[in-house]
C-alpha cells in the first residue's frame, strides 16, 4: 500500500473493529457460561448475547463509517479512499465503492456503462440523477426522476434523496437553492464532501439561472471543501469560463453501445452494496458458539453414556419430579458410608432432598427428608435408614448465595429453570438439633 495514510488508517480499523468484535465475543461467551452454570436465567443470557452480537456489528459498522469512508466524506480525500479499497486486503471493493469512486472522479461513462443493465434500484437512480444534472442533461434527469418517483409511491415509507433534482425537474431553482442550504447545515452532512457536493449543485443552479455571484461564492466553496474531486474541477471550469466572459457548456458523454466493454482494472464484482468485513465473521461464530453453549447447557445427560444404574436414577427422579436438574452423591462420614444423597430441583424451581435406596422388593426408590425446601432455612431430619442418626441441611439459591458455608460435609450444585441451586449438608449425626458437639 502505497499510501501511508491509508495504511494508518487500515491499521487503525484493524485494531478498532477486530478488538470490538473480539469483546462482543468473549462477552457473549461469559453470558453464555453463566447461562449454562445457572447463574443468570437462560431467557437473560439469550438476550445479553444478543445484545452484545447485535452491539458488536453497530460498533464495527461505525468504525468501517468512520475510518474507511472518512477520509472522502469527512475530508473530500479521493485518493486515500480509493487506496484504502484498491488494495487493503482486509475488505471487499463492492458496487457501492467503485461506484462512489467514479463518481468523484468525474469518470461518467464508466457509470453509465456499469448501470446500463440496471433494473433502477433507489441508489442507482441518485447516482443517475447527479451524473446528469452535472451533465446538463435535463431530459436524462427528467426520466430519472420520474422513475424514482414511480419506485418510492411503491414503498409504506416513500424514499428521499431526490428532492434537490425534483426541484429542479419541476423549473423551481429557488426552491432547489433552499434545499442545498437545508443539507448544508444538517449535521449529519457536515463532512467536507457533502459541503463541497451541495454547493457544488448550488453553484450550477445558480448559474444556470443568471445569478452569477451567488455561483461564484458557491464554487469557491466547493474548492475550498474538497479540491481533489471531480466537482472542484468542474468548479474551475466554471470560474474561469466566467472570468473569461464565456458561458460553461459540460462536454456531453457518449452513451457506449451494448457490444463495447469498458475496462475497469478495481471493478471486481457488481453484486455487493455492503462493505464486508472478517470482523463480522468473529461476531458470527461467537453467536452461534454462545448459543450452541446454552443449548448444549440444556441437554439431557446421554443415555447411551449411562450406566444401569444411573438409568434406573434418571427413571425415578423424572417418575417423582418430571424434567428436572438433579444430583446424587454418596455421603461419607469420616471413611464411614453411610447413604446417597439425591438433590434435584423441578421446572418450577422447587428443591427436593432426599435419599436414594432400595425396597423389600429390590425396587430403586426416592425417600424424601424435604419436599419443595425453602430456601434459606436449616433442616435437621431422623436418618431414613438409621433412627438414631440425624441429617442437618440447608438449601440456597443465588439470591442468598452470600450465606452459604464455603465447607460441609456435601455441597451440591444443581441448575434449576429459574437458576442454580446449592444444597449444603452441614451434620450428620445423634444430635436431635444437629448440632456438632
Amino acid at each position: 500500500m502505497e499510501n501511508s495514510k491509508a495504511k494508518k488508517i487500515v491499521r487503525k480499523y484493524k485494531l478498532v473493529s477486530y478488538g470490538l468484535a473480539l469483546l462482543a465475543a468473549i462477552l457473549s461467551m461469559t453470558a453464555a457460561y453463566l447461562g449454562v452454570e445457572g447463574y443468570l436465567p437462560d431467557v437473560a443470557a439469550l438476550l445479553i448475547v444478543a445484545v452484545l452480537v447485535a452491539a458488536g456489528f453497530i460498533g464495527v459498522r461505525k468504525a468501517t463509517s468512520h475510518f474507511l469512508l472518512g477520509p472522502l466524506t469527512n475530508e473530500g480525500d479521493i485518493n486515500t479512499y480509493e487506496e484504502i479499497f484498491h488494495q487493503s486486503k482486509l475488505l471487499n471493493h463492492t458496487w457501492d465503492s467503485r461506484m462512489t469512486s467514479l463518481l468523484y472522479r468525474g469518470e461518467y461513462r464508466k457509470i453509465l456503462e456499469f448501470t446500463r443493465d440496471s433494473t433502477g434500484s433507489a441508489p442507482i437512480l441518485v447516482m443517475l440523477a447527479r451524473v446528469y444534472y452535472v451533465l446538463g442533461d435535463d431530459e436524462e434527469l427528467s426520466n430519472v426522476c420520474r422513475k424514482f418517483e414511480a419506485l418510492s409511491e411503491k414503498r409504506k415509507r416513500p424514499y428521499k434523496g431526490m428532492r434537490f433534482f425534483e426541484a429542479v425537474v419541476a423549473g423551481n431553482p429557488e426552491e432547489a437553492v433552499r434545499i442545498t442550504y437545508e443539507l448544508e447545515e444538517n449535521k449529519k452532512f457536515s463532512g467536507a464532501l457533502y459541503q463541497a457536493s451541495y454547493a457544488f449543485f448550488r453553484g450550477v443552479c445558480l448559474y444556470r439561472s443568471g445569478e452569477l455571484d451567488g455561483a461564484r461564492a458557491s464554487f469557491i466553496k466547493t474548492i475550498a471543501s474538497a479540491p481533489e474531486i471531480h466537482y472542484s474541477a468542474e468548479a474551475r471550469e466554471y470560474l474561469e469560463a466566467m472570468d473569461r466572459g464565456e458561458k460553461y457548456i459540460p462536454e456531453p458523454i457518449v452513451i457506449p453501445d451494448e457490444e463495447e466493454e469498458i475496462e475497469d482494472d478495481y471493478f471486481w464484482a457488481r453484486g455487493g452494496n455492503r462493505i464486508y468485513s472478517n470482523t463480522f465473521s468473529i461476531l458470527l461464530l461467537s453467536a452461534l458458539m454462545a448459543l450452541s453453549t446454552l443449548f448444549a447447557g440444556e441437554a439431557t445427560p446421554e443415555k447411551q453414556e449411562m450406566s444401569e444404574f444411573e438409568l434406573a436414577v434418571l427413571e425415578v427422579v423424572t417418575e417423582k419430579y418430571g424434567e428436572c436438574g438433579y444430583d446424587y452423591r454418596p455421603l461419607y462420614v469420616g471413611e464411614v458410608y453411610e447413604q446417597a444423597i439425591i438433590f434435584a430441583v423441578d421446572a418450577n424451581g422447587d428443591a427436593h432432598v432426599g435419599t436414594l435406596g432400595y425396597n423389600q422388593d429390590d425396587e430403586l426408590g426416592i425417600y424424601p427428608y424435604a419436599e419443595k425446601a425453602e430456601p434459606g432455612q436449616r433442616y435437621v431430619r431422623r436418618s431414613i435408614f438409621e433412627n438414631n442418626k440425624y441429617l442437618g441441611f440447608t438449601v440456597y439459591t443465588k439470591n442468598d448465595i452470600k450465606e452459604m458455608p464455603k465447607e460441609g460435609l456435601l455441597i451440591f450444585s444443581v441448575k434449576g429453570e429459574g437458576g442454580k441451586c446449592f444444597l449444603v449438608i452441614d451434620y450428620f449425626g445423634t444430635d436431635p438439633e444437629g448440632v456438632t458437639p
